[in-house]
């Protein structure tokens, strides 16, 4: 069978099963590395995801919180989840505005800990309460050397530095990696590369430009400056 008819028979497939009504497997959605200042600044391209944050948990009079310098973000945990100091926290991102009061998934969780005790006041609007729901702690990684994942976790830490790091070239957020451009971006000097479950924008100098450095040729050990996620 040559490669053409392998490829209509495969689709030809494919429509038989839509047409007799069989559920596809979905695919399931890639984690994403990133920070709790991300998950409140961008509700609307996380809300869902299944993300990884580098911070504290703390626990305190029924609540639940993930604190990472000055940021804090309600959440729900288990008893018996987490440890302390800073961790790597794997979760759900939840929009609570954009869920039904009596979403299945609230079962077990005290929502006056993150709503008030006042459960009869109005719910909350998209946008307003975002919480992340912790499905697994684990021992945070030493920030020892820059990466692309440390910096999409740790962006503070390498504010106004230089780095090199590796990643795939992933064009002017050509996927969706990131939900948006960064400031003052101008859409020729920008683009993302990726590596595992994180990404970041890079910023390419306009000196190197002006030696006719392509991005896909530099994308894979640059030297830049810190743009943060």
């Amino acid at each position: 069978m040559t490669i053409r008819r392998a490829a209509i028979a495969a689709l030809a497939g494919f429509l038989l099963a839509l047409a007799a009504g069989v559920r596809l497997p979905a695919q399931a959605l890639a984690r994403r590395a990133a920070t709790i200042q991300a998950l409140r600044i961008y509700p609307n391209f996380y809300n869902g995801q299944p993300v990884v944050v580098r911070a504290a948990l703390e626990r305190g009079d029924a609540r639940v919180t993930l604190v990472d310098g000055d940021d804090r973000l309600p959440a729900f945990a288990k008893q018996g989840v987490g440890a302390s100091g800073v961790q790597e926290i794997r979760g759900e991102v939840w929009d609570i505005g954009r869920m039904a009061q009596d979403d299945s998934r609230f079962l077990g969780y005290d929502m006056r800990a993150v709503l008030g005790s006042d459960l009869s006041a109005s719910w909350p609007k998209p946008g307003q309460v975002i919480a992340l729901n912790v499905t697994s702690v684990a021992e945070a990684e030493t920030l020892a050397a820059p990466s692309v994942r440390n910096l999409a976790l740790a962006p503070s830490r390498y504010v106004d530095q230089r780095v090199t790091v590796k990643g795939q070239f992933r064009g002017r957020n050509l996927f969706g990696d990131q939900p948006q451009a960064p400031p003052g971006a101008d859409g020729r000097r920008e683009f993302v590369i990726r590596a595992a479950d994180a990404s970041v924008w890079v910023r390419v100098t306009r000196s190197r430009l002006a030696r006719g450095e392509k991005p896909p040729a530099i994308a894979t050990a640059l030297s830049t400056d810190m743009l943060g996620t």
